[in-house]
């Protein structure tokens, strides 16, 4: 199996997970699912964070072509993949440290603590610049000789193993809270009180976290509460990903306007699916296809992406961006650059089935609301 099919089967499998805790939690438990923001999370800006993931990968692949060292020629395929595993962990253990710590890392990681939820779709909840600095995290496996396969590998293992770790309905995991980061210690790093800010950083194994300081079990009188201190409040990935950014940088910006143009959650969550469904084409062609098929398929999926976060802003422009955009790349794909790829065209047509349904059903609801945005969870150490 080559990387893009790894890549392919492990998001297949995210994917199913989520929509069955969602239906799970809202026919076996009788629970509210919060269909909106798991789409959020779903597509917060995967195609765009795929481009900085294949230059982390090409970066590593360069590292490891030009590095003297093969310290795993002769070592056994599978010692090799056990200890890249942990290796790997360890990386991301600092990675998602500094993350926290520094201001200008906080405001790429931002995104993932703004859910207010804790589900499975929270574990793909990511910036779209998130991978730009995970390298000099990874790059000591590079290094010593761990090829790029066995990296984006073990890599693609952790990523399952902590979607696991951000499932709603496992409450303590027996054993395993010795070993791994479990949901629960997991909820403790997504919690806003003061005893939970800072903790649990591991992504796999707790060694990390109580090796240097930072593990915090979960606490039975202390009920965890999601999210951050000052949300965005939005639910605009567009928005979502470029404003801690740009607050950062010193930028006032303001909330947009919330409007007054809805429609039913379900379409959103319909919609959302099929946009997905373009980010899994974008990942089959990162290997196989052409430059020009990957760039028409990109560009596709992010303006179908950022026209639905401003349907989300419910401005009727927003509805009409989103159509246009849409028709414009999809007629252009089949007038300069058709692949005579049926599933592909089948996808396209279902898409521009569902702008179309979302433009005519939109309806006027209350008067538009003002929420001010901020941009910080706690206050990292400005760098």
């Amino acid at each position: 199996m080559d990387i893009s099919s790894e890549l392919v089967a492990v998001n297949t499998i995210l994917i199913t997970l989520m929509i069955s805790e969602g239906l799970y939690t809202k026919f076996a438990l009788q629970k509210q699912a919060p269909w909106k923001e798991m789409i959020y999370n779903l597509n917060s800006g995967h195609l765009i964070m795929w481009i900085f993931r294949g230059f982390e990968i090409v970066g590593y692949y360069y590292i490891w072509l030009h590095s003297p060292f093969r310290f795993f020629d002769g070592v056994p395929y599978w010692a090799t993949v056990v200890i890249a595993f942990i290796c790997w962990d360890f990386g991301f253990y600092w990675f998602h440290r500094m993350h926290h710590k520094f201001s200008v890392l906080w405001a790429l990681h931002n995104v993932h603590h703004e859910g207010e939820h804790f589900n499975l779709s929270l574990g793909i909840r990511n910036a779209w610049f998130s991978s730009i600095s995970a390298l000099p995290f990874y790059s000591f496996m590079a290094i010593v000789g761990i090829e790029t396969q066995i990296f984006v590998l073990v890599a693609s293992t952790h990523i399952v193993i902590q979607f696991y770790n951000h499932n709603g309905i496992v409450k303590k995991s027996g054993f395993l809270e010795h070993i791994m980061i479990t949901p629960s210690h997991h909820r403790v790093h997504h919690g806003m009180q003061e005893i939970y800010i800072d903790k649990n950083f591991g992504g796999t194994l707790v060694l990390w976290d109580k090796m240097f300081g930072t593990f915090q079990k979960e606490e039975e009188d202390i009920p965890v509460q999601f999210g951050t201190e000052k949300p965005l409040g939005t639910t605009n990935v567009f928005w979502g990903n470029l404003i801690p950014i740009m607050r950062w940088m010193g930028f006032n910006v303001k909330a947009p306007v919330q409007g007054k143009f809805k429609i039913s959650n379900f379409h959103i969550v319909l919609h959302g699916l099929l946009l997905f469904t373009i980010y899994i084409q974008y990942l089959l062609m990162e290997l196989n296809g052409t430059y020009t098929d990957r760039l028409i398929v990109f560009t596709i999926g992010i303006a179908g992406t950022i026209g639905l976060g401003f349907i989300s802003d419910q401005k009727l422009w927003g509805y009409r961006f989103n159509l246009l955009a849409s028709s414009i790349l999809v007629t252009s794909y089949f007038v300069f650059f058709r692949m005579n790829d049926v599933t592909f065209e089948a996808i396209l047509a279902m898409l521009m089935f569902s702008n179309l349904v979302m433009f005519l059903t939109a309806i006027e609801d209350m008067p538009p609301t003002t929420t001010r945005l901020s941009a910080t969870r706690t206050n990292p150490q400005v760098d």
